[in-house]
């Protein structure tokens, strides 16, 4: 998709989904998913800015907002969690 060897960069990550978003159209994409790979702060804020929802795997060590508002690691948050298994947090989180 992308004419280079290598990692690629946040720019071209979006310019790659911009393009997506024209070909296939905002309507007909239900949801992204991303890796965490995908997961740069300019990169990110640029997803919550489309009207597309999208779900991004965070890195266990990830600090986000649980229910009670207070920075929590997403693996202490998810410890119930059984292996294979996800869960889906309800809502924006900030990250």
């Amino acid at each position: 998709v992308l004419n280079k060897v290598g990692q690629s960069n946040t720019a071209e990550r979006i310019a790659l989904m911009k393009r997506c978003l024209v070909v296939f159209g905002v309507g007909r994409i239900a949801v992204l998913r991303a890796d965490r790979e995908f997961g740069g702060e300019a990169g990110f804020r640029w997803r919550q800015a489309q009207p597309i929802p999208f779900h991004q795997r965070r890195k266990c060590d990830t600090l986000i907002l649980n229910h009670w508002n207070r920075r929590t690691r997403v693996d202490a948050l998810l410890a119930a969690l059984k292996p294979g298994s996800a869960c889906l947090l309800p809502g924006r989180r900030s990250v």
